[in-house]
Parts: C-alpha cells; sequence; structure tokens
C-alpha cells in the first residue's frame, strides 16, 4: 500500500523505479558483449568520449593554443585539488589529458543508445616536432599523477594506479608516477602480498631513476623500506604458521599499525583543506565523512549522478543510480529486520496502515481481507530465497492444473446436460399429428 507517486508505486511488491532501473541496467549488460574494448578502458578515458561542444572545438586547436587551454585545466584542477574537489579536480584533469588522448562517438544519437566499440574512434594529438613532443609528454605525465591523487582522495584506488599507469605509458621514467603507483598499491586495506611485491618493484626502479635529495626520493626510501620490512616480517610469519590464514584474512600488528598511522597521517592531510570531509553531513551535499554514515554514501552517490548527468555521461548516471536504488532497498530491509516490521501484521494494523486502506476503500478489519493480505506478503517474501520461489513456482503449477481439471468439470457437465435434453423430432411429430380436424382444414385450403 503506498499512495506515493508512479516512482512508489509497486508491482508484486518491487518498487516500480526499481523494476525500471533494473530494465535500463538488463540493458546495458545485453549490449556489454558488442563493447568489450571500449569497457576495458578506465573511466577518465571513457569519459574523454562524452564532452561538450567546446572540448570538441578545443580538440582541433593548433600546438600553442592547445598547450594554453590544457596548463588552464591543470592550473583549474590543481586549485579544486587544493580545495578539496576532488570530482571537480578530477574533471578539470580529465579535460586537460583529453586534450592529446581521447575518444570520439561517431553517433550523434548516443544519449539515447547504447553505444558499441565500432560506433567509438581513439584519436589524439602527440606533437609534430621533438620538443612539442616533450612538452606535451612532461604535460600529461603531471596530469596523470595529480588525476590518481584525487582519485585516490576519493578512496578510488583502482582507477589511480589506472591513471598511474597510463603516466608510465607516456614516460616509463617517470619517478612520481612509480611511487604513486605503489603508494596506491598498497595503500587500502584489501592489498597483500601481491600488490606489496608490485610497489616494491616500482620503487626499486624509481630509485634508479629519481633526482637525488629531492622530496620524491626521500618519500621512494621511505615507502621502500617499510614495504621490505613489512615484507620480512610476512615471510617470517609464513614460516611460522605455515600458511594458516589465507591471503588478506588477518593483519599482523605491525600491518595493523601501519595501516592505523597511515589513516591518522590520511586524515590529517585532509584536515588542512577547504573541505575536510569529515564533519558531519548533510543528505546531499555530495560531501564524505571519515566513517560515512549510508545515507552520506549515497547523498554522494546522488551528487555524483548529478554530475555525470551534467557532464553527458549519461549511461554511468544510470547505472549508478540502479546501484543506489539497490543499496537504499537492502539499507530499509535491513533496517526492517532490525526493527522487527519486516513482515507486517495485518491483524494489528498501524494508524497509517488503516487510513491508507481506508483511501482504497479497503476494510482492513474484515478477517478475509486480513487473510489475503497474509496470503500475498507470504507469497512475495517467498519469492526473496531459491527455495520460496521453488514453492512457488509448484503452488502455481498446482494452481494451474486445478484450474484446468475445473474448466474439463464444466465441458463434461454441459456434454451430460446436452444428452439428457429431449429431442426436438419428437415435440415435431406430435404437433403434426394434431388430429382429423386439422386435415380437413388443410383438405379445405387445397381446394379453395
Amino acid at each position: 500500500m503506498n499512495m506515493g507517486g508512479m516512482g512508489e508505486a509497486k508491482l508484486d511488491g518491487t518498487p516500480f523505479n526499481v523494476l525500471m532501473q533494473q530494465a535500463v541496467k538488463l540493458k546495458t549488460h545485453v549490449h556489454k558483449i558488442d563493447r568489450v574494448r571500449f569497457d576495458a578502458w578506465p573511466k577518465f578515458y571513457q569519459n574523454t568520449a562524452f564532452v561538450k561542444d567546446e572540448h570538441k572545438k578545443e580538440r582541433t586547436l593548433a600546438y600553442d593554443d592547445r598547450m594554453a587551454c590544457a596548463r588552464a585545466y591543470k592550473e583549474k584542477g590543481d586549485a579544486a585539488f587544493k580545495s578539496g574537489k576532488m570530482i571537480e579536480a578530477c574533471n578539470e584533469y580529465e579535460a586537460c589529458g583529453g586534450l592529446f588522448k581521447w575518444a570520439t562517438t561517431l553517433r550523434e544519437d548516443w544519449r539515447t543508445r547504447s553505444l558499441e566499440d565500432e560506433d567509438i574512434r581513439e584519436e589524439e594529438f602527440l606533437g609534430e616536432t621533438d620538443d612539442q613532443r616533450r612538452a606535451i609528454a612532461s604535460l600529461r605525465v603531471k596530469c596523470y599523477c595529480n588525476l590518481a591523487r584525487a582519485y585516490a582522495k576519493q578512496k578510488e584506488h583502482k582507477t589511480a594506479v589506472h591513471a598511474c599507469d597510463w603516466a608510465l605509458a607516456v614516460d616509463p621514467a617517470s619517478a612520481a608516477a612509480l611511487y604513486l603507483r605503489a603508494a596506491f598499491l598498497t595503500e587500502p586495506a584489501s592489498s597483500g602480498t601481491t600488490e606489496r611485491d608490485a610497489a616494491i618493484a616500482d620503487l626499486e626502479k624509481a630509485c634508479e631513476v629519481v633526482e637525488a635529495g629531492s622530496r620524491t626520493a626521500k618519500d621512494v626510501e621511505t615507502l621502500l623500506r617499510e614495504l621490505k620490512r613489512l615484507r620480512r616480517v610476512g615471510r617470517a610469519n609464513d614460516k611460522a604458521y605455515g600458511g594458516m590464514f589465507d591471503r588478506g584474512a588477518v593483519y599482523g600488528e605491525d600491518e595493523s599499525s601501519r595501516r592505523r598511522a597511515a589513516d591518522a597521517r590520511a586524515k590529517k592531510d585532509e584536515a588542512a583543506t577547504a573541505d575536510d570531509f569529515t564533519e558531519p553531513t548533510r543528505p546531499g551535499d555530495g560531501r564524505c565523512s571519515a566513517r560515512p554514515a549510508p545515507e552520506s554514501e549515497l547523498a554522494a552517490c546522488d551528487a555524483l549522478i548529478a554530475e555525470y548527468e551534467r557532464t553527458g555521461q549519461h549511461e554511468k548516471a544510470a547505472e549508478l543510480r540502479d546501484g543506489v536504488a539497490q543499496a537504499r532497498a537492502k539499507l530499509e530491509r535491513a533496517r526492517a529486520v532490525q526493527r522487527g516490521d519486516a513482515a507486517l501484521d495485518f491483524s494489528k494494523p498501524t494508524a497509517a496502515m488503516a487510513a491508507d486502506a481506508k483511501a482504497r476503500g479497503i476494510d482492513l478489519d474484515d478477517p478475509r481481507v486480513q487473510q489475503m493480505l497474509r496470503e500475498l506478503q507470504e507469497e512475495r517474501l517467498e519469492s526473496q530465497t531459491e527455495a520460496g520461489r521453488a514453492r512457488v513456482r509448484r503452488r502455481d503449477a498446482a494452481r494451474a492444473e486445478a484450474a484446468r481439471l475445473k474448466k474439463e468439470l464444466a465441458k463434461t457437465k454441459a456434454e451430460l446436460k446436452t444428452a439428457r435434453a429431449p429431442r426436438p423430432a419428437a415435440r415435431t411429430k406430435a404437433k403434426v399429428s394434431d388430429g382429423p380436424s386439422a386435415a380437413k382444414k388443410t383438405a379445405s385450403s387445397a381446394a379453395a
């Protein structure tokens, strides 16, 4: 029972808007088989395919104007980053990098149609002379490194690592990119020996190319020393416990201390920004707290959806909106269980339930109505598990069979009734032989 609008309407217990979002997601998955290459790209490169016309014009500029435009985007991204506006910073850095390597949609109706790989073309502008190529490469490396930092601030470490990969594809000897990739590989709590060993390899390579005495050199040495110490501790534990624990399941005290210290440093660094992400958040303001409540995370997702819509990334917005709807549904179900009202008691309706039912012409005081609603609710709850769905299918099959038998029985009864009815021919014969008066009347008519 729901008195809201179409978005709150339900079909078999499922909100109408959730059904629509599931349909959108299904359509997206249907087209994924024809969009393998695009889906394999990192999100910041995918975003270059969906830009405004003014950005498309900037991609046709000559070298000097293009570089001026790219530096302006980078400066805006740096300012947004220092102000703690990470989404805005990512947008500016992506625009900067998108002036030199980007994807172009070949269909004008991409907003209303799912794209396939053949609908997208990759393009790039890397300069015409050696000096131009060196200048462009230097700017792109800085741009991708800063983009990695911005994504890492949003806890999107996988995308941050991809940004470092792109920086190293431009300059394999970039000490900053090697250091950042090592840091972002090992920063997540889910990282383990595989990420640690890859990070150590990056840092050892960075030691060979980094400028001695620079801040980057000190950061590289510090992180490399720490990771090697953790590797020694890990190997000692492996030898002592013989692989008792699975990868990532248990952290030693040293590992836990390191992670707590890293979290404290991150919190201290964020406290210096204009938007420190740690104060209580209000729904819809788009910020995340250090330990965000579910509502804060969902509000941040809503803000990201709005940003996607603003920048023309409608498919991403639809997919994220679907995930947010599912998360909200799960959250509501979990809270319903905690409140103990996962199943409604129709024999004891609340005032709101009674008012809603009365407005729809339903009498919740009628025992027959209560029984019907209980059965409907039991079927809906049953359908949430595989075993319950199997029972529903068996019950539906039994009902269909009963309906078929009932129809056949009615047909048989009708046939029996027809067979027992008196024959019309007997009544006709009796009418013809009504007696001699009728024969005389006929003969006189013939004589006349």
